[in-house]
């Protein structure tokens, strides 16, 4: 590997390591002024055992603190993580030898929730402690015969596209991998790992889909995975997206050295009660923790520290003459799922609607109208949220067609929904109507044309953030000086929307109307 590689991966590892520090010396502030932590935590207690353990003896006095809380917790409610709680347990008596917590990590106790990135955890913590191994590997594949698709993709349930967790779900299979010298699994790895190096925005921006959009826990496993993968390949463009993915990261990090749990510009320190419903905390799951996903985060930054240190290693020893330099230059990307075309000033990413047609998926899977990134700047949004109990979203909270009912609009999101693509153009299937939209890329603009089929009167939906003006109902301009034109008058629709970012703007063709062409125009984006 050239010299100035090789400096480039030790300055990049330098990073990780004053990024994983930081957020130490963050959580051993805060234990020892409240004593421990002071909001609900599911596994935070041993995953920041597990990170501050790192340092050695500099953070005893919260490391102690941390063992009594944890053996004083109740134990027996059915909803104890016990899978994570577990994983990182096992992996600190397994790298310290230390008898002190070999109680927490042994006999082995689980949960069992079905979704993948639990089985996954769990396999993985069995196969570690080398607990009925031919068993997890059995499930192992099972799981991942059942939901790995052919593009790679990782979903955690039927219909449930999760670029979240599908990234924690790709480590674990790279671990398992590893522990189990499986060349089977390896390959499933590095599909996984093609797939969602396809996602990577220059910017490093990634996780705009699925449940977990935007949060640290599923950055944490990216920059992991990309470590990995980059090291296991010999493929150095993983490194590069690495650095992006580190790089935006870094554009959250806050001076006390944390980071917030879902990363956008509105959430400010942590809520001590988890709200969905809480307008200062957009993006916010009921499962969410501030205080388990902040050392999760840290945790995974070290692992990807040592696989770094590893690659830097061996190619000193190498030369690095294996490795893959060449950029991956694809100005376009597609599978069943999802659509990525790069132009040189901007990336446009659409992941088409629902899940499975009995149910409809869930509403964050779901990105028909193009986030795009011009010059480096976020023009348009992602969409969903949280979609059970009181909740800031709502099927209006994305950009497909309403349907009218007497006096009420419905947007066909509610309910049963299907999608494809064909090309370029993605057809989504309800009982209210059927939509066919076509997306033209151009140079410095992207078209959007819509015809709706539907017995019902239908009217065009769309959401935007930062609408500064409206000109006439047919224009109007939004995020860094990118301006929107509509062919039919658009209004404001008065209902308030969010999404991982904060509010929203919904705006819908004034009169019912069944076409619709609109052109986010990007050549004044500064």
């Amino acid at each position: 590997m050239p010299e100035d590689s090789l400096d480039h991966l030790a300055d990049l590892k330098g990073r990780l390591r004053s990024y994983r520090e930081g957020i130490a010396h963050y959580l051993d502030r805060v234990i020892s002024e409240n004593n421990g932590f002071p909001a609900r935590t599911f596994y935070g207690e041993s995953f920041a055992y597990w990170l501050l353990g790192l340092s050695g003896e500099e953070y005893r006095a919260s490391l102690d603190k941390l063992i009594s809380i944890y053996a004083a917790k109740i134990k027996k409610s059915p909803e104890f993580h016990w899978e994570f709680n577990k994983y990182a347990w096992i992996s600190v008596l397994i790298s310290t030898g230390d008898s002190e917590i070999r109680d927490f990590a042994l006999p082995l106790r689980f949960k069992c929730t079905p979704v993948t990135n639990w089985v996954l955890l769990r396999c993985c913590t069995q196969i570690m402690a080398r607990h009925e191994v031919d068993q997890a590997l059995q499930d192992v594949r099972s799981v991942l015969n059942n939901h790995q698709r052919a593009s790679g993709f990782i979903y955690d349930d039927h219909g449930v596209r999760s670029l979240q967790y599908h990234c924690f779900s790709s480590v674990l299979v790279a671990e398992i991998s590893l522990l189990c010298d499986d060349t089977e699994l390896r390959r499933k790895f590095v599909s996984a790992a093609n797939f969602i190096k396809n996602l990577v925005l220059n910017t490093g921006d990634t996780l705009y889909v699925g449940r977990g959009q935007q949060q640290s826990f599923g950055y944490g496993a990216l920059i992991y995975l990309m470590a990995l993968a980059g090291f296991l390949l010999k493929d150095f463009r993983f490194f590069r997206k690495l650095e992006r993915c580190v790089s935006f990261l870094s554009n959250f990090r806050r001076r006390d050295g944390s980071f917030p749990l879902v990363l956008n510009d509105v959430e400010k320190g942590y809520t001590a009660t988890t709200d969905p419903a809480n307008p200062l905390y957009p993006g916010w799951y009921a499962y969410n923790n501030y205080f388990d996903y902040l050392p999760f985060l840290g945790v995974m930054l070290a692992k990807a520290e040592n696989i770094l240190s590893a690659t830097v290693d061996a190619s000193k020893r190498t030369s690095g003459e294996s490795f893959q330099f060449e950029d991956d230059l694809s100005a376009r990307y597609q599978d069943a799922d999802f659509l990525v075309v790069r132009r040189p000033d901007y990336e446009a990413t659409l992941a088409r609607p629902g899940g499975f047609w009995k149910g409809g998926g869930f509403w964050t899977n779901d990105l028909p109208l193009p986030y795009i990134v011009c010059r480096k700047k976020r023009i348009t949004p992602s969409y969903g949220g949280e979609q059970y109990g009181r909740t800031l979203f709502s099927p209006r909270g994305i950009p497909l067609p309403l349907v009218q009912f007497g006096k009420e609009l419905t947007s066909i999101r509610d309910g049963r929904i299907w999608s494809f693509w064909r090309g370029d153009m993605m057809i989504v299937l309800t009982p209210k109507a059927v939509l066919a939209r076509l997306f033209v890329f151009g140079n410095m603009e992207v078209v959007v044309r819509d015809i709706l089929i539907s017995p019902f009167k239908t009217h065009l939906y769309y959401l935007f953030e930062n609408i500064l003006e409206i000109r006439q109902g047919y224009e109007f301009s939004i995020s860094h000086g990118a301006r929107v034109v509509s062919d039919r008058h658009l209004c404001v629709d008065n209902r308030k929307q969010y999404f991982w970012g904060g509010e929203l703007t919904a705006l819908r063709s004034s009169a019912p109307s069944r076409t619709n062409t609109l052109t986010i125009s990007l050549e004044a984006v500064i």
